[in-house]
Parts: C-alpha cells; structure tokens; sequence
C-alpha cells in the first residue's frame, strides 16, 4: 500500500479584487480651488482641499490633519444591494486608497501611500447630477500633499495624546 504525501494547506488571505488590491475600488472625483466660482475649464484641478476648521480629532493639528473630498465608487448600488452597509463600502474604500502604488520594475525601497494613511472621519452621501457620490472627511497624516489644495493648519498648544 502506497503511502500519500501531506501537502501543507494554503493559509487564506483576505479577499481582493480583480486588481489584486484589498478594499472597494474607488477614487477621488477633481474639484477647484474655488468651489463658488463658475467653473471655466481650463483651471487646475485637485482631488480634495484641507479643512479649515478645528475638529475634535486626538492629534489634530500636530500630527493629523483633515481633508474634506468627494469619492466615487462605481459600483455602490450593486454593493448596496449585496446588504453591505454604507460605512463598511467606505472604510473598503479608505483601504484601497492607503494601498501603495504598484512597485516598478527595478525599484529598490517600497512605495509610500499616495494621499498618506487616511482614516474615516465621516461622511454623507449627495446626488451631484445623475449620480451618487459620496462627502467625506477624512484623516490624514501629512501636513501638506501635492494631491490635496492648501497645507493643514498647525494647531497652538499642547497635542492631544
């Protein structure tokens, strides 16, 4: 009688998309420096701005800072429909986008996040024309980022924790 082999079973990763990344595939939709302005077309366009506000965020001003943008997520409905609950599509989102871009070919040091390491802070979805995006607040930890208009303000006094 021939023994058999034991083969070593696979551990299970979390699932990914077709991309191979974690997360709900999303992106940040342009927007102006200067929302009440018309828009003329030929201006620059970034993906969100800093907020001006003081918000209650452990860290803020110090080490974190607040970016408020509009999300895309192209297949919300479907995902609606599945039963997965709003805040959940978003922190998926929020997972896909702190994903590092792809490493090139011969590239020595690992890639950093593009938008930095982005937290949810909060958020509401809006109807802009015939579709559905979404409002967000969000955490991030860089002071100032090519992708976003403005720079964080510092906050004055001691940080908090």
């Amino acid at each position: 009688m021939k023994k058999l082999k034991k083969t070593k079973t696979k551990k299970k990763s979390p699932p990914k998309d077709e991309d191979g990344l974690g997360g709900v595939p999303c992106e940040f939709r342009q927007i102006q420096e200067w929302v009440s302005l018309p828009d003329i077309g030929g201006e620059k366009r970034r993906l969100g701005r800093y907020s001006g506000s003081i918000h209650r965020v452990p860290g803020f001003g110090h080490k974190k800072w607040v970016v408020l943008a509009y999300l895309d997520i192209p297949d919300l409905p479907l995902r609606m429909a599945q039963g997965t609950t709003e805040r959940e599509i978003l922190e998926g989102c929020v997972e896909f986008l702190n994903q590092p871009p792809p490493r090139q070919k011969y590239q020595r040091r690992n890639r950093k996040p593009l938008y930095g390491t982005l937290e949810l802070l909060s958020y509401k979805f809006i109807d802009k024309g015939d579709d559905r995006v979404c409002c967000v607040s969000l955490v991030t930890d860089q002071r100032k980022n090519k992708n976003f208009w403005g720079t964080g303000q510092t906050a004055i006094g001691r940080a908090n924790a």
